[in-house]
């Protein structure tokens, strides 16, 4: 007969040690694991949101555009109207009187003048009949000028004992080209 005799302690505290080490480290996984997907699904409604705002945000960046072509055409309308009807009103006579008496002779001066469109008629003073042809030459120079017609040369009244002559000019003149250089300078 054999008898077994076993001198060696038993290990038992190993084995629960083992086990609680699994235990614990199964407990983590599942703790991750459950992590991960809570996480995944805050992600995936914060990307449903953000999608919501996108849309949203889409949606009223169309409208404003409409609006603003709609606007932005209306407005250049009004803008086009302005300009047609300013382009209809006359020039200020200022302006042409400035430009008319640059091209005066030095002892030139007017003693009328009248502007209605696009038409001016005016007498001017001078102390030279042939100051008068000058004077029209100088105006049919003009580029702003259509045409120009005199219409009489007269002899006035005497001014510090000289004689005067009174010219008597019909002038047609073109707005659209003196609209377009009133910035610079009109020749």
């Amino acid at each position: 007969m054999l008898a077994d005799v076993n001198l060696l302690q038993k290990h038992e505290n190993n084995n629960k040690l083992f086990y609680w080490l699994l235990l614990t480290i199964g407990i983590l996984i599942c703790a991750l694991i459950a992590g991960a997907f809570y996480y995944s699904s805050v992600l995936e409604k914060n990307i449903e949101n953000k999608q919501m705002t996108l849309q949203a945000t889409e949606l009223q960046r169309a409208k404003l555009q409409g609006d603003l072509t709609t606007s932005g055409y209306t407005d250049l309308q009004s803008l086009q109207k302005s300009v047609n009807t300013l382009q209809q009103h006359p020039i200020d006579s200022d302006v042409l009187i400035t430009n008319f008496s640059r091209l005066l002779p030095a002892d030139g001066y007017f003693q009328t003048f009248e502007y209605s469109g696009e038409t001016v008629y005016m007498e001017v003073l001078l102390s030279d009949d042939l100051d008068a042809s000058h004077y029209l030459h100088h105006l049919n120079e003009q580029n702003w000028i259509t045409t120009v017609g005199l219409l009489s040369v007269s002899s006035g009244v005497e001014i510090r004992e000289s004689p005067t002559y009174i010219a008597q000019y019909e002038i047609v003149i073109d707005q659209v080209l003196l609209r377009g250089k009133l910035g610079g300078d009109v020749k």
